[in-house]
């Protein structure tokens, strides 16, 4: 919302709240591409996420999500070179926490879906 959108007279609301909340609204404005004040009016209206912000977490998720692919296909074209047949134990610690990053990202997708973000 810019100031060119916005017609009606606006007014100031002042709060108190305990620093630790100050700066978990702060992270979660920023992780949404908000200011503060934009990330607490739509929260406090109950307003969904916008298209573009969405769009633009999809845009995010989707770059990580082929760096991911690449780095998998490095690892196979290794394998492959050197006819590697099983896994080592780093791989396959690296691939169990992919794979909870992954689950980690699914879940904000849904939070997201449902509006609870």
């Amino acid at each position: 919302m810019n100031r060119n959108q916005i017609k009606q007279e606006m007014t100031t609301i002042k709060f108190r709240l305990p620093v630790d909340l100050k700066n978990k609204i702060k992270t979660k404005a920023q992780k949404s591409n908000m200011t503060v004040s934009e990330y607490l009016r739509i929260k406090s209206c109950d307003i969904k996420i916008t298209e573009k912000q969405f769009d633009d977490l999809n845009k995010i998720i989707t770059y990580e999500i082929k760096k991911i692919g690449n780095n998998i296909n490095q690892i196979a074209h290794q394998y492959n070179t050197y006819d590697i047949y099983e896994p080592s134990n780093e791989l396959n610690i690296m691939l169990e926490q992919l794979n909870k990053k992954l689950d980690l990202i699914e879940e904000k997708l849904e939070d997201i879906k449902y509006g609870d973000y």
